[in-house]
């Protein structure tokens, strides 16, 4: 494709984006600070200045949760206020992602924590893998976890229970995970490499 726009604001390396409220793009950076951009205009909106570094970003009931050194920050969008923060990991939270009501948060701690999403209380952690876990998608009923330790797991999200491991598809660590839905049919089917499971269609990339 074309280039559209090329925007420039943050000292530091990106590493999240975020849409708020399908009216703006907020962007996290080694810089320490969070920027908000007009998703429209592209034009700068506002520099939010944090003390921790950031690399995950989600939108949920109305906050913005962000992934910390070790633990969880929810800001106010209008306000742009952090609201509170959620403690339990001990890492840097490295993936956040929304299950129904809750908000599943993934870190180099190795474990995955469900939180509730309008309260943030803690309602369930595991040691989810023996190393770093880096990325969470939501596939239908289920969340797929990867991590350093080069392993794909599969949760099933209603009794947080570990469905599935998928061991030796790749030679390196698993850094991330997408879920496309197969073109041109309303059949969904999943895939890791030659891993399938019933539903969506779900890649890794290492």
């Amino acid at each position: 494709g074309k280039l559209g726009k090329k925007i420039s604001g943050h000292e530091g390396r990106i590493t999240s984006l975020c849409v708020v409220n399908k009216k703006y793009v907020w962007s996290a950076s080694t810089d320490l600070s969070i920027r908000v951009w007009n998703a429209k205009s592209f034009k700068f909106v506002k520099r939010i200045p944090v003390r921790q570094f950031l690399v995950s970003l989600l939108t949920h009931g109305g906050r913005v949760w962000t992934g910390t050194e070790n633990n969880i920050m929810r800001w106010d969008p209008v306000t742009y206020r952090p609201v509170d923060v959620l403690r339990g990991h001990t890492k840097m939270v490295t993936s956040l992602v929304s299950v129904g009501d809750e908000v599943w948060s993934a870190s180099a701690d190795r474990n995955i924590i469900a939180w509730q999403g309008d309260t943030g209380a803690m309602l369930h952690k595991v040691q989810a893998h023996d190393n770093r876990v880096l990325c969470l998608v939501k596939v239908n009923e289920y969340v797929w976890s990867c991590a350093a330790d080069k392993s794909i797991k599969v949760w099933d999200t209603k009794s947080r229970s570990l469905k599935r491991s998928i061991l030796g598809a790749h030679d390196d660590q698993v850094t991330s995970l997408i879920h496309l839905t197969q073109a041109g049919s309303n059949k969904k089917q999943t895939n890791v490499d030659k891993e399938k499971a019933r539903r969506g269609e779900v890649w890794s990339g290492s």
